[in-house]
């Protein structure tokens, strides 16, 4: 098993190491959305774990990126770190706040279908938590924007230069506050998790290992990271320097695409009855997003079938890292 390590055997404190994962937003094409614009690590690259700080994007305290050797080693991190999902699903512990940046080469050659799934979930459900943390943040910032406007004040020059740069990420109007909060929301937890599922065949798929695309999505452009299917006319594939770069750009495409209009209106329908949004009931809306046939009912059997709703209530915990030594 390969030795996970630590940057240094300083103190938790200095173990900060500023890196930003995200590369800044480009102009969608077609049915791609904003992302990453640098090119993906290459295969066989050393691998360490280290500490870092997001910034200037708000998700909340710290990050952990976690680069695994192989399967056994990220899953003897996780064990190390008491991360296990019974516990999460029954709502008794919160998700560590790990960014896991590629999945290990070997994952596909576990022999136990279910430590696969396991050792699978256990990545990708913190970088979904992440995502939506950042997504939820934005929007705390909207909603407590929208209530000054309501009262009659005027907003602040930041605060005019943040909106507009979050309108032109959305591709929305800094003036229509209702309909850039209609795009800047959450996706629900199990409709995420089935849906990578199914695009990446449980971490397992070419493009899921050699481009860290967990979701199957498409672009026209060869400017950016891409890989191209092994047949004549193959169509050409988004990837991504990290895992939470594609998660991001998922949830990206779902917020901002034409196509995912009666996704957003319909998720805007249930917070406006009080209740949280439902992947279940989100999921119909999403017709659009695949050509292969049965797909929502294929990904509406993945939710049920592995619990995914359990999960809808999963937290990351906020006092991970105070609860953690240096060694791991």
């Amino acid at each position: 098993m390969g030795k996970t390590r630590l940057a240094s055997g300083l103190g938790l404190g200095a173990l900060v190491a500023i890196a930003l994962l995200w590369a800044g937003s480009s102009t969608a094409a077609s049915n791609a959305h904003p992302g990453a614009e640098e090119a993906a690590p290459p295969a066989g690259e050393p691998l360490t774990i280290n500490w870092i700080e997001r910034d200037p994007h708000p998700i909340e305290g710290l990050l952990l990126k976690v680069e695994p050797e192989d399967a056994e080693d990220l899953g003897a991190f996780f064990e190390r770190q008491g991360f296990g999902m019974a516990g999460v699903r029954a709502g008794a512990r919160s998700v560590p706040r790990v960014a896991v940046t590629r999945l290990p080469q070997d994952l596909k050659a576990l022999r136990r279908a279910e430590e696969r799934k396991l050792l699978f979930l256990r990545s990708v459900l913190p970088l979904v938590l992440l995502s939506n943390e950042e997504i939820r943040t934005w929007r705390g910032r909207l909603l407590a924007l929208q209530e000054a406007v309501q009262a009659g004040a005027e907003p602040a020059p930041e605060d005019r230069a943040w909106l507009a740069e979050m309108a032109e990420r959305y591709g929305s109007d800094p003036q229509d506050l209702d309909a850039l909060l209609r795009r800047v929301d959450e996706v629900p937890v199990s409709l995420a998790l089935g849906q990578t599922i199914l695009e990446s065949g449980w971490g397992t798929s070419r493009l899921a290992i050699e481009g860290n695309a967990l979701f199957g999505e498409t672009t026209p452009s060869t400017a950016v990271p891409h890989l191209v299917q092994r047949v004549e006319g193959g169509k050409r594939f988004r990837a991504f320097p990290s895992l939470l770069e594609s998660v991001r750009a998922y949830m990206h495409n779902l917020n901002s695409h034409p196509a995912y209009r009666r996704f957003r209106e319909q998720r805007a329908a249930q917070r406006a009855l009080g209740v949280m949004p439902s992947g279940k009931l989100l999921l119909p809306t999403l017709e659009r997003y695949a050509e292969l046939p049965q797909y929502l009912k294929l990904v509406r059997s993945l939710i049920r079938s592995n619990g995914l709703e359990e999960l809808e209530s999963a937290r990351l915990d906020r006092d991970w890292f105070a609860s953690r030594d240096a060694s791991f």
